[in-house]
């Protein structure tokens, strides 16, 4: 059993390099590997059992090291219902539905590299805003504080369901504001904890560029309003191609400027698109 579970980290990290370390060394085969898996007793839900896993791994850390990141996302299942022989049960059927979708929360250090998942729940179908913002209320009230961890933010996609369960999260959140007599923030308010909530990066970068190709951008600078528009990407990646050898944006290339062939969930386009590279070139550009 010791061997077990010394082998099962490696296993979970890399299958390829456990299967390449089996062929030199004595470990415990794959099957093995797994039965042992189905025999940890995880469930659905908020699990004290992870609660107390958490509250052991967070013993050892600095007050500052405690800072975290609450973040949580959804995804599709396929349809597919089997017998568990270890527990007795239906797998697949959750309140009596046919599961297609998983609900996952995470925790993630700030200021020291670690991660960790702490709960998941099944639905049939999305869930609904309410739902969620009764969820994200409840992971925080179980997690913040535990052996002195401190959640100071959420980050989600900026999907229809997840903006709404933040923003009455928020709205919520004027309550305790008014009664303390300050002036409303954006900020999530629970057990007298102010978070902040923020969107994952990536996708605002691609929501960002992805709004540029249809609309400008008007901002103030020195009280004077100062225009973004795509066409002056598109100007200046044309401008670029016709010095042939000698680009001074090389890495930008046809799909990441025209609209009809740009690769709309690939992150690091719109990332190139707004590096400083190419804020250095069209600079440059438009002096000339």
């Amino acid at each position: 059993m010791k061997q077990k579970l010394m082998c099962l980290p490696l296993y979970k990290t890399s299958g390829a390099v456990y299967r390449f370390l089996s062929a030199w060394f004595k470990l415990p085969s794959k099957g093995a590997i797994n039965r042992l898996l189905q025999k940890i007793p995880l469930s659905p839900g908020i699990n004290d059992v992870i609660i107390q896993n958490v509250e052991e791994a967070v013993r050892c850390l600095k007050k500052h090291e405690k800072f975290c990141l609450l973040m949580f996302d959804e995804i599709s299942l396929t349809y597919n219902i089997e017998y568990n022989t270890y527990t007795d049960k239906i797998e697949g059927v959750y309140n009596g539905d046919i599961i297609d979708h998983a609900l996952v929360f995470m925790l993630k250090g700030i200021t020291r590299k670690w991660k960790q998942t702490i709960c998941y729940f099944f639905n049939k179908g999305p869930i609904k805003p309410e739902a969620l913002k009764e969820l994200i209320r409840e992971v925080i009230r179980k997690f913040n504080g535990v052996n002195g961890l401190k959640i100071i933010a959420t980050i989600c996609d900026q999907g229809p369901t997840k903006r709404t369960a933040i923003e009455r999260l928020i709205d919520d959140a004027r309550n305790f504001y008014l009664r303390n007599n300050v002036e409303p923030k954006r900020r999530i308010v629970i057990d007298n904890n102010e978070i902040v909530p923020m969107y994952d990066v990536p996708r605002l970068l691609i929501g960002i560029r992805n709004n540029l190709l249809k609309k400008d951008l008007i901002w103030k600078k020195n009280n004077e309003d100062v225009q973004a528009t795509w066409k002056d990407i598109i100007t200046a990646y044309e401008i670029d191609c016709d010095n042939g050898d000698l680009r001074m944006m090389p890495r930008i290339t046809e799909f990441h400027v025209y609209e009809d062939k740009i690769e709309r969930m690939k992150v690091s386009y719109a990332a190139e698109i707004f590096s400083y590279k190419v804020a250095v070139a069209i600079n440059l550009m438009a002096r000339n």
